[in-house]
């Protein structure tokens, strides 16, 4: 071949992989309820998608940039995050690595198809797909068909490349308890049932969870990569995007977890690959003569577990830490090692919601080309965050949670965790708003610039609370990727007749008062009763079993009358409060007298509150 014709294929090969895609890849969303705008730079994040899911999802845009669909494999939403006509009971599955990917009809500005993938444990489904038209019913969309069947025993994998000519699009997935990918063409007559099969490289079988993991082709279309989940490795083939076979596999050795993510970087130089259960993610050097010598860890094993990774228009890869507030970033994939700049801090989640799975796109969407075409037309806006703040709307989210103890209903056995409380009545009161939280503890509403907020929690069985949230606080809180302000309470269950320990009160040895550092604990009790006024308590005294009987009794009664004059000082009305000292009577831990050690006694020389 000669130099001419090299160049006249060099030059067609870019016109196309740029008519490919343009804004189709803009607009993610994923997870719980979560969307990333990269019409913008930085990309905004956005709380208001419809769908809440776990792995699995895809999204698509016009070439604008403007969202038309969204999807986890089950359900379709439209760019109004509505359940578009006939857009549910799709069989892709929940827990399906990439449940679902949508593409383009060739040539047809009104003609998308959504292909899904089921988990093994869901059956036989397999890799279907569905027709949608994104113009009918005045652009709200509709179904025309759906759970059509390429291949019932797939793995829950699928990706897409466009082919050689710019225009057809591959989408490929792997056969279970076989070695055979399956490529399957669009073109402009629809999807082309008869499949390129390619048998190579290692057979996919043994435990279900083989069958989790990405699949992903590189963004020229030339390699492709695939991880069956529990044999930990992945695999690393060469892909003809003229063709559509895969061949010539290298095998790359998973030493800790097990594999999840796979990315390329735009230019295909380099191979990302991420680990669940143990959070490694690895780059590998593809023209590299020794591809597994060429590893570099990026992030080292921990007892996290990293999820998808995917390239973005913005040319950076962005990849999931599973129960974690952030998203990460690889800044610049096309550098080595270190060089490509890992972030686990990239991105602000609303709570700790990081889950496994980010959007499965048409692979070409993210060619060096296309990016640097996005990232022209969208240029960074160097705003300072205080003037982005006032400007952008943004949110405050109240998650509201009780403690779960050691022992149900003793709150004295010690806190192992917390739970969201559903139903629970919010206001705020300046503003004249007012709900109850949803099925995750949270209430939600629209925040007001210059504005300082004072909510109040009420819920029967609970003591009141009331939360008082100044503007500098909300304004810690927004960045220009996170535009919701997050604030978690925990509301504590009124436990009538049970002794409550109060932590931190000390007193001086052999003396009434309260030393001064434990008057905080008594100011924090005197605030929760002027916000639950119908409550009556007894604050009770406890000492240790060192001292004569009359001597611990009246000592614990002095301490007892102390804690409520306090109180009194503070406010409270004393027909709410009753003083008891109970000496040495009641010893939180038993123990012979002589021979208790020094924390048993701390133990027994408590200050108590229980509800009447």
């Amino acid at each position: 071949m000669n130099f001419a014709h090299l160049l006249t294929l060099g030059v067609f090969l870019l016109s196309t992989f740029n008519l490919a895609a343009q804004g189709e890849g803009n607009i993610w969303y994923f997870g719980k309820n979560l969307g990333l705008d990269f019409n913008n730079n930085p990309p905004i994040l956005m709380t208001d998608g419809a769908m809440n899911t776990y792995e699995g999802c895809s999204s698509v845009a016009d070439k604008d940039g403007n969202l038309l669909l969204y999807t986890d494999g089950i359900t379709v939403w439209n760019r109004k995050h509505q359940v578009i006509e006939g857009g549910n009971d799709l069989h892709g599955h929940p827990s399906s690595t990439q449940s679902g990917i949508i593409v383009a009809k060739p040539k047809s500005t009104s003609i998308y198809y959504v292909f899904t993938v089921d988990a093994q444990e869901g059956g036989l489904e397999g890799l279907e797909y569905a027709e949608v038209d994104v113009t009918a019913n005045d652009g709200d969309c509709k179904v025309l068909k759906k759970h059509l069947m390429l291949l019932p025993d797939a793995t829950e994998k699928v990706t897409g490349v466009i082919h050689e000519n710019g225009q057809d699009i591959w989408i490929v997935t792997h056969q279970w308890e076989t070695n055979a990918f399956y490529a399957f063409l669009v073109t402009e007559n629809g999807v082309q049932k008869e499949p390129i099969i390619s048998k190579v490289g290692q057979v996919h079988r043994g435990k279900l969870d083989n069958s989790i993991g990405y699949l992903k082709a590189s963004p020229s279309g030339d390699k492709i990569a695939i991880t069956p989940h529990e044999d930990s490795r992945f695999d690393v083939f060469d892909f003809n995007n003229q063709t559509g076979e895969v061949s010539n596999v290298t095998e790359l050795t998973i030493l800790n977890g097990f594999g999840y993510g796979i990315e390329f970087s735009p230019s295909g130089k380099y191979l990302y690959t991420s680990t669940a259960f143990d959070g490694e993610i690895a780059q590998y050097d593809l023209t590299s003569d020794d591809l597994k010598a060429s590893k570099a860890i990026l992030r080292q094993a921990d007892s996290k577990s990293i999820g998808a990774l995917q390239i973005a228009p913005d040319g950076k890869i962005y990849y999931q830490i599973y129960g974690d507030e952030y998203l990460g970033t690889i800044s610049k994939p096309e550098q080595k090692g270190e060089a490509a700049l890992l972030s686990d801090e990239a991105v602000l989640l609303p709570g700790k919601v990081g889950r496994f799975g980010l959007p499965t796109f048409i692979q070409t969407y993210f060619t060096e080309a296309n990016i640097e075409k996005n990232i022209n037309e969208n240029p960074i806006t160097e705003i300072p965050e205080s003037e982005i703040k006032k400007e952008q709307p943004f949110k405050i989210a109240i998650i509201i949670k009780e403690k779960v103890f050691k022992e149900a209903g003793n709150p004295s056995s010690g806190k192992v965790g917390t739970t969201p409380i559903y139903g629970v009545n919010v206001g705020e009161n300046t503003l004249s708003l007012f709900g109850k939280t949803d099925k995750e503890g949270t209430w939600t509403i629209d925040g007001a610039k210059e504005q300082d907020y004072t909510v109040t929690i009420v819920q029967n069985g609970y003591f009141n609370k009331v939360l008082r949230i100044s503007q500098a606080e909300i304004m810690e809180r927004l960045t220009n990727l996170n535009r919701t302000a997050t604030f978690e309470i925990e509301l504590e269950k009124i436990y009538k007749n049970v002794e409550i320990k109060l932590d931190n009160v000390y007193y001086d040895y052999n003396s009434a008062n309260v030393q001064t550092a434990s008057l905080l604990v008594l100011d924090e009790l005197a605030n929760v009763l002027k916000q639950n006024p119908q409550i009556k308590i007894q604050l009770s005294a406890h000492t240790d079993c060192r001292g004569t009987d009359a001597y611990n009794q009246t000592l614990s009664q002095k301490r007892a009358d102390f804690v409520v004059n306090y109180l009194i000082s503070k406010g409270i009305n004393s027909p709410r409060l009753k003083a008891q000292g109970y000496g040495e009577s009641f010893p939180a831990t038993s123990c012979n007298c002589e021979n208790c050690s020094d924390d048993e006694h701390q133990m027994n020389r408590r200050t108590t509150f229980k509800v009447l």
